[in-house]
């Protein structure tokens, strides 16, 4: 399970202890930067994927053989995805209001208006095309990490998952991950086993909250009873690309 920004692993408790309930073990990490893991940066998801494969990893060398699921919210679900783009041996996505691309975040924040006058014109101006560029490199002089930006989207993970299952999950009123976003990234997903739950009433950070959590309990637990399978996996290598 790997949570959204500035939150930690408590955050995706409530997740986990249903899973429990049924029947599942759940690995529930910090995030590179958050609660007690090392790193003093983040990025969009991408490089957190890392994090995602350093615990399919770990549970590996524990002996467990069975199925893996990525279970993500926010930009925990996007790391989700390009875990699954990247290795073979996640074998489902729960993606949790996955957002589509860092760029379309900044667009929503910009359109706004709940969000102060002054920090949408700061976020405007962060958008063109000239202070985007001097963004990444100051970002790559301080940390080493060239970020890619068409890379770092959701989308582009989303389009390289062929085989293993995704669940899409979207608050209905969610406008800095909005739904539609979500149906983009269903309808480009090329696996043929996919699914999409739209909360209602639910914004980015509640979707598990109120009286919507019976339906999301039960979209979660019919996905994965309906697409892995309780046997054991034989642990497919995992090709990644580090940047």
């Amino acid at each position: 399970m790997a949570h959204g920004r500035d939150m930690n692993r408590s955050s995706m408790l409530a997740r986990a202890a249903f899973l429990v309930r049924h029947g599942y073990n759940v690995l529930d990490v910090d995030l590179r930067d958050h609660g007690e893991s090392g790193g003093n940066y983040i990025t969009p998801g991408s490089r957190e994927t890392l994090d995602i494969l350093g615990g399919v990893a770990y549970l590996r060398s524990r002996g467990e053989r069975g199925p893996i699921v990525a279970f993500g919210y926010s930009y925990g679900a996007v790391a989700a995805l390009h875990a699954a783009a990247q290795c073979a041996d996640v074998d489902a996505v729960v993606a949790d209001s996955a957002f589509i691309s860092p760029d379309d975040v900044l667009k929503n924040v910009v359109q706004q208006k709940a969000v102060p006058l002054k920090l949408r014109i700061l976020l405007q101006f962060a958008r063109l095309p000239l202070l985007d560029r001097s963004s990444d490199l100051m970002f790559r002089l301080r940390t080493g990490v060239k970020l890619d930006r068409n890379k770092a989207s959701a989308l582009a993970a989303v389009r390289r998952i062929h085989q293993q299952p995704i669940l899409f999950i979207s608050g209905e009123k969610d406008w800095l991950a909005p739904t539609q976003n979500a149906h983009r990234m269903y309808q480009e997903a090329p696996t043929a086993h996919k699914d999409l739950v739209v909360i209602p009433g639910a914004y980015h950070n509640t979707t598990y909250y109120g009286t919507t959590r019976p339906l999301y309990e039960s979209s979660v637990l019919d996905f994965l009873a309906q697409n892995v399978s309780w046997q054991a996996s034989f642990g497919a290598a995992c090709m990644f690309d580090p940047n």
